[in-house]
């Protein structure tokens, strides 16, 4: 999978899947309008990842959110398991700490085997958080702001009765399992 197949596919997945679906009803408006950035970032280190995550969360922040409301960053040489990847999040956290940028960047993460705890492991709802490569969610928490927490507990419910129509066998990741980049970019 070369650099530009990981963001076709991220970009399928956010089509089908997170708009089709209807799991997010802020990423369609941003998705039509051009304001979704996904970069692919092909390093192989955490310290590398870090870095792009670092680049990313400055860029967002000094972006016009006409221009640039959210980032997806895709990291396909990550952790192919979701707890090695998990684990990536405390750094992320602690670095926007660090550079100043928590208060205006929070993150999400998505990955193919992403499972929420406490939850049996063909619980459909992990779908709401699984995407076809390992990927770092940068939101603006101004735009999170702006929901209020009944809209949010109701994007939830929603999102849990969506995945949970579809049965412990009706969601199966729709992509094949990460395979190694063929190029860097």
């Amino acid at each position: 999978m070369t650099a530009l197949e990981a963001q076709e596919a991220t970009l399928d997945w956010v089509r089908r899947v997170v708009i089709g679906l209807g799991l997010c009803p802020f990423a369609g408006p941003a998705f039509a309008a051009d304001r979704l950035r996904v970069r692919v970032c092909t390093d192989e280190t955490p310290a590398q990842w870090l870095e792009a995550v670092a680049d990313e969360a400055r860029a967002l922040v000094a972006a016009d959110p006409s221009r640039v409301e959210t980032v997806l960053l895709v990291l396909p040489r990550a952790a192919e398991d979701f707890e090695s990847f998990n684990d990536l999040l405390d750094p992320v956290e602690d670095l926007l700490e660090t550079l100043g940028l928590d208060d205006a960047v929070q993150t999400a993460i998505f990955h193919p085997g992403f499972r929420f705890a406490g939850m049996d492991d063909d619980d459909p709802r992990h779908g709401i958080h699984r995407a076809p490569l390992p990927t770092l969610h940068l939101l603006r928490r101004e735009s999170l702001e702006a929901v209020d927490e009944e809209e949010v507990a109701a994007i939830l419910e929603r999102n849990a009765r969506t995945m949970g129509s579809l049965g412990p066998t009706g969601w199966r990741a729709p992509w094949p399992p990460i395979r190694p980049l063929a190029t860097a970019c």
